[in-house]
């Protein structure tokens, strides 16, 4: 375990949970233990991420463009497409171009950042014959 001396203890970034903590205080020679605590990192500073087309409606053989809005700094972006992970597609905007509606199907975006992450709900691309 970790110890830690003074009034403030910071959990590092790097640490989701940890659980069975204990604060002790010390004055003079006696010592008070407090209860045991568990702390959980929340994950509420990556909002969930949204999906937005251009153009909404794209018909066979022309264009579509995809882009991940969130208003999170510095994230690394991946996408799906009908829940297979896009390699190599890390951009907040990618195109899905010669459109056929073989490619009809849910589209999502995650935002990653130290360890967290966040996914989008998926958009669903219809692809107009």
């Amino acid at each position: 375990g970790q110890t830690a001396t003074g009034e403030e203890w910071q959990v590092p970034k790097s640490k989701r949970d940890y659980e069975g903590l204990t604060c002790t205080a010390t004055l003079g020679k006696t010592n008070t233990e407090s209860a045991s605590v568990d702390i959980i990192v929340k994950n509420d500073y990556l909002a969930k991420p949204t999906v937005k087309a251009s153009p909404t409606m794209p018909v066979v053989e022309s264009q579509v463009s995809f882009t991940c809005h969130t208003t999170a700094k510095d994230v690394m972006v991946s996408w799906k497409h009908k829940s297979k992970t896009l390699i190599g597609q890390t951009d907040r905007t990618i195109q899905f171009g010669n459109l056929s509606t073989s490619l009809n199907g849910a589209v999502t975006c995650s935002i990653h950042k130290h360890g967290f992450s966040s996914e989008s709900d998926a958009y669903s691309l219809e692809v107009k014959s």
